[in-house]
């Protein structure tokens, strides 16, 4: 179970950065701004390169379960600090932008990232590897933030407004590790549930088929006819 809810949640990841890559390349055909251009290619390439990684991921996975292993192929704790290089590098790749600047990375659409792979990280039913992916996160936003943009955003006006953003975030993304935690836990105990439920159902009805074999075999023993 842990390991077909893994390779949902890696079909989840894939489809979301294919999107991301899709949407990326568009607005890199319609942009103009040599500037945007150049920012628009360096995200596609981390979103490439990514897909690659969780393609690599997947079909491993996938062989795994068709050879009927119950472990994963890799470490279960390698994907969250992994993923989790994504929308850090695409926003210091913002950060650094001509036209972008660090303060635009703050309050970017690339954020919502992190959380979203708070959300699906639910998908591997494990409670600490929710909160790793939170702390994860966190990490990832601090390092953008301490590499490229508290150097700039201490000289700008709003500095005192950039760092409570920053604070708040990270805060956020460390309490949605948490959140995610709960949930995963709540969702392994009913998955848990389910599979005894099919265990015990499955065993019931192997037991009804025992009975009818034994029945039929007393029936075949017995004379045709009274004597």
């Amino acid at each position: 179970a842990l390991l077909r809810s893994e390779r949902l949640r890696l079909r989840g990841m894939l489809a979301v950065l294919t999107s991301a890559l899709v949407l990326g390349l568009l607005y890199f055909a319609f942009t103009s701004d040599p500037s945007e251009r150049v920012l628009s290619l360096e995200v596609a390439a981390i979103l490439t390169a990514t897909i690659a990684c969780e393609a690599v991921a997947l079909r491993s996975l996938a062989r795994t379960l068709a050879a009927g292993g119950t472990r994963a192929p890799l470490p279960m704790i390698v994907a969250p600090v992994v993923e989790t290089l994504v929308p850090t590098l695409a926003l210091l790749a913002t950060s650094h932008a001509p036209n972008a600047g660090p303060l635009r990375a703050l309050a970017g659409p690339l954020v919502v990232g992190y959380f979203l792979l708070i959300m699906l990280s639910i998908l591997r039913l494990s409670p600490s590897l929710s909160l790793l992916a939170g702390a994860a996160s966190a990490a990832g936003y601090a390092a953008v933030w301490v590499l490229g943009i508290e150097p700039v955003a201490a000289r700008s006006p709003n500095a005192g407004l950039a760092s409570t953003m920053f604070a708040a975030e990270s805060v956020l993304m460390v309490i949605a590790g948490g959140l995610a935690a709960l949930v995963a836990a709540r969702v392994r105990v009913r998955v848990a549930a389910a599979l005894r439920e099919a265990d015990a159902r499955r065993e019931v009805e192997r037991y009804h088929g025992e009975l009818d074999l034994a029945r039929q075999i007393q029936q075949g023993l017995l004379p045709a006819a009274a004597p």
